[in-house]
């Protein structure tokens, strides 16, 4: 259930189901648990639930069976595992069960007994075992025994077998053939022949039965076959495997199973044996054999011949080819070398046939076959060949060669000044230098030396600088300039000028050949020269800036040649003084650019149309101006009735609440009277304060921060009169009635039953006591409608309960009491002694006691006296003993009977035994 605000609404969990904390709905209990009060506990040791759930005591927990064991809270029975067995039941731990015993292994898990299958052949089967193929005699035995315990009980492999693990009698393997197995062998190949030995037996029992490896075989490791001995190789007796015995260096053999060295054969001339070999090898290119039959290695090839391969005698090189050692073709001799002779060699082509320092050895791409001679070989005009030269070298450019057979550059003549030559000239005469350019000794262009910038040359073959003459005055001259060129417009050229001089900034020139800077014009107003070298004024200066004369930039700021346009004026583009703004406008900006860029005047103020930064001034009290306004008191814009207008308005405001004014162009409104209403804005008149409110002065409403408005009479009052100006003005409510709502022009009708309304109740039914104003009937009166004032329960009467309507509500005075005055909200006391009191009495002592009965104090009627007791006066609180000789019944005391005694307080005794006595006569 939600919103429990109590644990005594928490329900007891059902036996049978657990109950989580915070919990809604009860779990039933889960297997291997039992829960008797809400609460989980766990199956006991030794027991276990099964798959049924909700168990409620431990007794359903059932007895763990044979061949398992439970742990607390178990479900389902654990199994004794493999190895194991348990022949009882409630067991709870694995350390309760038992091993099963040796030879009798437990091969599933839950068993109560061990006794099965022994242990299999070839195994031992120590205590706890739980396969019978758990352990294995070990490698090199076996057992034919099912009892086997240990290791130790499995006996050791017999001679000529094998006993892999696990081995029994029946399963003994034979030995491999090329192996022996002595006793205790673990597998067939364990024990192989060694080399050079061999056996074909299956069960050879050591290893002098392995037999030597016969002539022409070979035997490795192992070896129940011999093989044969493979070619290039002998096989004496005993040989141990195929390259033991290979044929000496020098010989080979193609045969098989040669049993000496002496069968194998000689290599041959042209050929090679490097030992081992089934073929005798050629000699390599580069290498010949003509000194042996019987070689290990051909010999390498001598220098000025060649050996192509299988190469018996060198062939020698032919005219001009030669050849270092150890070569299988001559090679062709190389541009710059000859070879002239047979077999000539690379050593004598480096240090004899070298060509000479004048000639040129050459042919068909490669050197000569012949000596060289100066008509053939000598080298050409214009050209130079040092030793061994592959190429025909060119004379430098500058330098120049007339005659054939030169060795070296310095052969090479310089070229005269005037003239140039390029690289291989044979003369230079040919070859002047150009106009513009000089050409010093040794030059290799005709532009070699350019003339100087600033000066000019008009004729070729100029020999020295000094040839050069300077640049006229109003010309300019590049460097290897030929005729001067005029100085441009926006330039001024100076003499001996190599680049034009560009007009200063502020200035520029339309004409050309200006030969200084005072020649320039400088810019005229309103225009800006913003570079050097221009050639026009064409350039406004920039809107928003005034340029006077010579203006460099076209925002000029220095306030000689322009300025950035000031605020109160407008600069356009090509400006040379700022502009006015027009009437109704003004600028508040620098860098005005266009006259609509002048803002107009704001609202409140005024503008005549000038040069100024501000407004002219604050529109006129009772006026008010618009955007763009040029008169202090427009005659079309007054503030109207209801309106007002301080210094400087925009617009008329309207009067606010509290305040009215009935006339025009005013600054200020009036202030509402107290007693008086301006409830809205704008108002022309003032309203009196309607009935059921009261109006106070806007001043009041300031001081006490409260907002302006009509207020209510409050609660509890009420207004029949209009224009009153205080809360004091509000009359309170009468007695009798209530005044609920605030504003009320009346009461709003009599104050409920149970309730008094003495002055200014706010409600039909005070739910608290003013005293002396209001509030509920209080204990021990009643209040009918309208009552003005509480009435008391009249004597007799008492009321615990406030809100009482009328005098029937009042409880009257109960038995045993008595109420003596008025408005009370208890009884006064009890009835006195001897007296009782019935209801709705007004003095302690209304009825006396009459005798035999009696009165305590606060009775409502008389009591009799118990037996033993009696009383024989009026107006008794208590009842007297009885005396001796005396019996008392109902309050009377009567003379002993005849036949009796009857001591003081025991007359109960007596007339119990009496009455008996008095049946037994009536039988």
């Amino acid at each position: 259930i939600k919103g429990n605000a109590d644990a005594s609404l928490c329900r007891p969990c059902t036996p049978g189901f657990y109950c989580a904390g915070g919990g809604t709905v009860p779990q039933a209990c889960p297997k291997g648990y039992y829960c008797p009060d809400g609460a989980k506990q766990g199956c006991p040791q030794g027991t276990y639930s099964g798959t049924r759930t909700g168990l409620r005591t431990s007794d359903e927990c059932v007895t763990c069976p044979a061949g398992y064991y439970c742990p607390l809270g178990t479900a389902t029975p654990i199994p004794a595992p493999i190895g194991y067995y348990n022949p009882w039941m409630g067991m709870s731990r694995l350390e309760n069960m038992m091993k099963c015993p040796p030879s009798y292994p437990c091969e599933t898990t839950g068993l109560s007994i061990y006794r099965g299958a022994p242990c299999s052949l070839g195994y031992y089967c120590p205590g706890g075992t739980s396969l019978k193929t758990q352990f294995p005699c070990p490698m090199g035995t076996y057992s034919s025994s099912h009892f086997a315990l240990t290791p130790n009980d499995c006996l050791p492999c017999p001679r000529g077998k094998a006993c892999p693990g696990g081995t029994y009698q029946a399963t003994l393997q034979s030995c491999n053939p090329g192996c022996y197995c002595p006793r205790g062998t673990p597998t067939p190949g364990s024990y192989p022949c060694p080399a050079g030995t061999f056996t074909s037996s299956t069960n050879a029992k050591k290893i002098e039965e392995c037999k030597p490896c016969p002539h022409g075989k070979y035997c490795v490791s192992g070896t129940s076959v011999p093989a044969d001995c493979g070619a290039g190789n002998y096989c004496p007796l005993g040989t141990k495997y195929s390259a033991q015995y290979p044929c000496r260096a020098g010989t080979f053999t193609a045969a098989l199973n040669l049993k000496s060295a002496e069968e194998c054969t000689q290599c041959g001339f042209g050929n090679y044996c490097p030992g081992g070999g089934s073929a005798a090898l050629p000699c390599l290119a580069k290498f010949y054999n003509s000194l042996s039959k019987e070689a290990a290695t051909c010999t390498s090839c001598p220098a000025g011949y060649f050996c192509a391969g299988a190469t018996v005698n060198p062939t020698p090189c032919a005219l001009g080819e030669y050849s270092d050692i150890e070569q299988a073709a001559c090679t062709k001799c190389e541009v710059g070398y000859y070879c002239p002779e047979l077999g000539t060699t690379k050593a004598d082509k480096l240090a004899k046939y070298t060509c000479p320092a004048g000639m040129f050895c050459e042919s068909s791409g490669f050197g000569l076959a012949v000596y060289p001679n100066l008509d053939t070989n000598g080298c050409s005009t214009g050209k130079y060949c040092p030793a061994a030269t592959t190429v025909q070298i060119d004379c430098p450019s500058g330098t120049y060669n007339p005659v054939r057979g030169r060795g070296a550059v310095t052969d090479c003549i310089t070229t005269q000044a005037g003239y140039y030559t390029l690289a291989g000239a044979s003369m230079y005469d040919s070859t002047p230098c150009s106009p513009g350019y000089i050409c010093l000794a040794g030059s290799s262009t005709p532009t070699q030396y350019p003339c100087p910038a600033g000066t000019y040359r008009k004729i070729g073959q100029g020999e020295t600088p000094s040839q050069c003459a300077s640049c006229p005055s109003g010309y300019y001259c590049l460097e290897a300039t030929v005729n001067p060129i005029n100085c441009p417009m926006g330039f001024y050229c100076p003499i001996g000028t190599s680049k034009p001089e560009s007009c200063p900034e502020g200035t520029y020139s339309a004409v050309t050949n200006l030969f200084d800077s005072k020649s320039c014009t400088p810019c005229p107003a309103g225009k800006y020269c913003y570079q050097r070298n221009l050639t026009t004024a064409i350039n406004n200066c920039d809107a928003g800036f005034y340029c006077i004369k010579g203006s460099k930039k076209p925002e000029p700021t220095d306030g000689i040649t322009g300025n950035l346009c000031p605020k109160g004026g407008w600069c356009p583009s090509g400006c040379a003084t700022p502009q006015p703004c027009a009437a109704g406008k003004y600028m508040v900006i620098t860098g005005a650019q266009v006259a609509t860029q002048c803002v107009p005047c704001p609202p409140g103020y005024y503008c005549l149309g000038s040069n100024s930064a501000t407004p002219t001034g604050q529109c006129d009290p009772g006026y008010y101006c618009w955007f763009g306004e040029s008169a202090s008191a427009p005659p079309t814009q007054k503030a109207q009735p209801g309106s007002y207008a301080p210094l400087g308005s925009e617009f008329p405001l309207k009067c606010p609440r509290g305040k009215y004014t009935d006339q025009d162009t005013r600054s200020v409104c009036y202030e509402c009277d107290p007693g008086y209403s301006c409830l809205d804005v704008g108002m022309i008149i003032k309203n009196p304060c309607p009935k059921g409110f009261y109006c106070p002065s806007l001043t009041w409403f300031i001081s006490k921060g409260f907002s302006y408005d009509v207020l209510p009479c409050p609660i509890g009052k009420y207004n029949d009169i209009s224009a009153r100006a205080s809360d004091n003005d509000c009359k309170a409510c009468t007695g009798g009635n209530y005044c609920d709502l605030p504003g009320a022009l009346a009461v709003a009708g009599q104050c409920a039953g149970g309730f008094y309304c003495t002055l200014g109740s706010p409600f039909q039914k005070p739910p608290a006591d003013v005293v002396g104003s209001y509030g509920p009937c209080p204990i021990g009166y009643f209040c009918g409608l309208g009552t003005i004032n509480p009435s008391p329960c009249p004597a007799g009467f008492y009321s615990s309960s406030t809100m009482l309507v009328a005098t029937g509500e009042c409880l009257v005075c109960y038995e045993g009491k008595y109420c003596s005055g008025t408005g009370l909200t208890t009884p006064t006391d009890d009835c006195a002694r001897g007296y009782y009191c019935d209801k709705q009495q007004t003095t302690n002592n209304p009825t006396g006691c009459i005798a035999p009965l009696y009165c305590p104090a606060g009775v409502g009627a008389p009591l009799q006296c118990p037996s033993g007791f009696y009383q024989d006066s009026n107006n008794q609180g208590e009842c007297k003993e009885c005396p001796k000789g005396s019996y008392c019944f109902r309050g009377t005391a009567f003379p002993c009977l005849s036949g009796y005694y009857c001591p003081q307080q025991k007359q109960i005794q007596f007339l119990s035994y009496n009455f008996k006595k008095k049946k037994k006569k009536k039988k």
